[in-house]
């Protein structure tokens, strides 16, 4: 509501100050690629979730509170978008890299739409929701996890190793694997407990 209102109040807007931001953040992150020393990054992006302030192509979009098909059309045109921006900053990334770097993208959550907001509200939380909707249990793990690391052909089996599978690559850590686990949490007003999920996402695969 704020980002709409700025929009209607001032001339920058607040989708505007959004967008320029958005856009500011993947051109940082490439720049990164021209230093000369060797560099970690971590860089965390708000796109795709909403304010949905892009379209498939780029162009000014401005949505938030809308009705469930409207809302799922807006997310996948801005998800649309994000892609080509990261696709470009990856592709960048390797252009300007003298040696090949070690790449993880990784998305913190799965998707969520207007029918997971409303279990929610219903229900005030999450504990029978792999018996009452597992449809929206599936929509939600399903999180990009990508990683180019050309110094080793160990995969991390899940995101929660990422790093001591890159650490025992470059640096000999012995570090151990934990076990993969999986869970559910809500982050809105029903915060309640980590849902154990483990067993639902091993018999589904």
């Amino acid at each position: 509501m704020w980002y709409d209102l700025f929009d209607y109040l001032f001339d920058l807007g607040g989708n505007r100050l959004l967008r320029n931001a958005d856009l500011r953040q993947f051109r940082n992150l490439i720049d990164v690629s021209d230093m000369p020393e060797h560099t970690f990054t971590f860089c965390h992006f708000i796109l795709p979730h909403p304010p949905f302030v892009f379209d498939a192509n780029g162009n000014p979009a401005s949505g938030w509170i809308l009705p469930p098909e409207e809302w799922k059309r807006m997310y996948l045109d801005q998800l649309t978008y994000t892609n080509k921006l990261l696709e470009n900053a990856i592709t960048e990334i390797l252009s300007n890299s003298e040696v090949t770097p070690i790449i993880v993208i990784s998305a913190d959550e799965g998707y969520s739409d207007v029918e997971w907001q409303a279990y929610l509200d219903t229900n005030h939380s999450l504990d029978n929701i792999v018996r009452d909707r597992p449809d929206l249990v599936t929509e939600r793990q399903g999180n990009l996890f990508a990683i180019l690391n050309p110094y080793s052909s160990d995969i991390p089996s899940s995101p929660v190793n990422i790093f001591p599978t890159i650490f025992n690559c470059l640096f000999s850590s012995n570090l151990t694997y934990l076990p993969d686990k999986y869970y559910l949490k809500s982050l809105d007003a029903y915060p309640g407990s980590f849902i154990d999920i483990t067993e639902f996402i091993n018999g589904r695969s």
